[in-house]
Order: structure tokens, then C-alpha cells, then sequence
């Protein structure tokens, strides 16, 4: 075990910005002897909601998928940044977009700490967001928990056969998508899984590609805000991320994938593609790496990580 302290890492956002901070972490801790502590359980965060070893199970002494109680009580006494010293079960915090960072409310300051910095502190915090293609760097450090490959087993059974996939964000990033549904209809027999956030998106896909075509397994509630991976509502966690986690890899397992970039407006100054359908297809393009990550052999599964269209 790494023994020059710790890091108390709380990722922010959605799934991919959560595993490229989690990735950032670890590479600090590499470099400085320290051990990563994954807490995906603040209080007043609004993001996954649950513990994170509920669907992964790490691969490495020096990333724990899990805070205690202890650690939280120890990381009360010596931690950087010292703003959340006493109170590290309590700081509020909100995103600057100024510094485009998360900072704690009443100082200002940034919940993270410089990474070519040595720190005396027992703990450092990294309480932020951001997103990048550091994600799969840190799916190769876990593979998923056995109840979450089940799950992926029985929606890949579902499909049955070669299947495109589709990822379409368009709640606060939205997507021009009608043409690439249109164009769809041309894989003729073929199904059409569509992950999405929107419902009318969904509605769409089924309007427009035929309702015995498309496929999709998530509960997308609507309403004002349906981006599905803000909520305060803990009842709704379970569901909500392993219906995430689950579309991402059935998206990698698909035979023929389809991601879209983003309009550009205030979420996405710069356009460019969704976190998300950029992990996608990262796993899609790597299969070897997709099989580890699933950590298990099994017919269906090799089925689908190895054929083509």
C-alpha cells in the first residue's frame, strides 16, 4: 500500500467526467505515493449518488472504490485544501466558471490541489469534474462488478443478434440527430439501439426508424431537467447509473457505432462530442481492452465484442 497519505477523490459529472478524475488521481498518487480513495457519496453532490464499488471492483491496491467513515473522520484533521479542514462531510461548493472548477462557496477557493506539488497533508481532496479521453485509462484499473455484467449478459441476450448503436445527448447539450436517424433505416433488419437522455429523442427514433427497430432499455423520466445524471433523489441512483454504465458498454459491444457532435451554445462553447460517446468509442475501437473491463468470459459476450458489419 502506498504510504505517504492519501487522496479523498470526489469526481463530478457525468460517467466519463467521473473516471477521468478518478484517472487523475491515480496518476498523481503514482507519482507521489499515495492512495486514492473514491467517494462517490457526498451529501450535497448531485451526481451518481452511490457507492461506486456497487458497480466496479478495483484492480489495484492504490485505488480503493470506497470511503469509510474513518477515512472521512481522518481526512477531517489534515487535508488539503485547508478550507474544508473540519469539515469535510459539509463544505458547500458550486462550479466557477471563471477558475472552471468546482470551489468551496465561501473562500473561493479550488477543491483540488497543483499536480506537481508535494503536499505535507494526510489527505488531499479532488472534488471536481472534467472530461477527456484519460476514462479508459481508469476502467483498466477496475472491471465491473459481477451483478452489472449479469445485467449487460441479459440486454445483450434481449437484442439477440448484430445490433448499431446510437448515442444522442440533447438535454443540456443538444444534437442536430433527424438525419442520422433517417440514414439508419437503410440497415435494413438490423436493430437500432438508441441511448439518449431525452425522451423525445427516443420518440423520434421509434417515429422515425420504426417502433419494432429501435431498441432502449433506460427509464427516461420527463420534465423540465431530464439530464439524467443530476439528481438529488437517492431512490433513483441505482437505476439511473447502472442504465449509464450498461449503455456505454452496449454501445461498445455494438457491431456498427454512431455517435454525433454536439450544437454548439453555452455547455459546449466548442462543440465537439459528448463525454460519453467519446468513451464509447474508445471501448467500441478496443475490444481487447473491453473484454478486461468486463472481466469475464462468456459466449454472449464474446459473441458481440468480435463481430462485424
Amino acid at each position: 500500500m502506498n504510504n505517504n497519505g492519501y487522496i479523498l477523490c470526489r469526481p463530478q459529472g457525468g460517467l466519463n467526467d467521473m473516471l477521468c478524475q478518478i484517472e487523475h488521481c491515480c496518476r498523481y498518487a503514482e507519482k507521489f505515493s499515495r492512495t486514492v480513495i473514491v467517494d462517490t457519496r457526498y451529501e450535497k453532490a448531485i451526481h451518481f449518488r452511490d457507492r461506486i464499488s456497487n458497480y466496479f471492483v478495483s484492480q489495484q491496491q492504490g485505488l480503493l472504490l470506497d470511503a469509510t467513515e474513518a477515512d472521512i473522520e481522518a481526512a477531517n484533521n489534515s487535508i488539503f485544501p485547508y478550507c474544508v479542514m473540519g469539515k469535510v462531510r459539509d463544505y458547500d461548493f458550486h462550479f466557477s466558471w471563471d477558475k472552471r472548477l468546482y470551489v468551496e462557496s465561501s473562500t473561493l477557493t479550488p477543491l483540488t490541489f497543483e499536480t506537481h506539488k508535494h503536499y505535507p497533508t494526510k489527505y488531499l481532496l479532488h472534488h471536481t469534474g472534467g472530461s477527456g479521453q484519460h476514462s479508459i485509462c481508469a476502467l483498466q484499473r477496475m472491471r465491473l462488478h459481477d451483478s452489472v455484467v449479469d445485467l449487460l449478459i441479459e440486454r445483450l441476450e434481449a437484442i439477440g443478434r448484430d445490433y448499431v448503436g446510437i448515442h444522442i445527448r440533447n438535454t443540456d447539450y443538444e444534437t442536430d440527430y433527424h438525419n442520422s436517424l433517417h440514414e439508419l433505416k437503410t440497415f435494413e433488419n438490423t436493430p437500432i439501439l438508441v441511448c439518449t437522455d431525452s425522451q423525445a429523442v427516443l420518440d423520434d427514433a421509434r417515429a422515425i426508424i420504426g417502433e419494432d427497430r429501435v431498441i432502449s432499455f433506460s427509464n427516461l423520466e420527463t420534465g423540465e431537467d431530464k439530464r439524467i445524471h443530476f439528481f438529488t433523489d437517492d431512490s433513483l441512483a441505482r437505476q439511473r447509473n447502472l442504465d449509464a454504465i450498461v449503455d456505454l458498454l452496449l454501445l461498445a459491444f455494438s457491431t456498427y457505432l454512431v455517435t454525433l457532435p454536439l450544437k454548439i451554445n453555452k455547455e459546449a462553447p466548442q462543440g465537439g462530442y459528448s463525454g460519453f460517446s467519446i468513451l464509447a468509442g474508445l471501448l467500441h475501437n478496443n475490444r481487447t481492452t473491453l473484454m478486461s473491463i468486463v472481466g469475464r468470459q462468456h459466449r454472449t459476450l464474446r459473441k458481440f465484442a468480435f463481430s462485424l458489419i
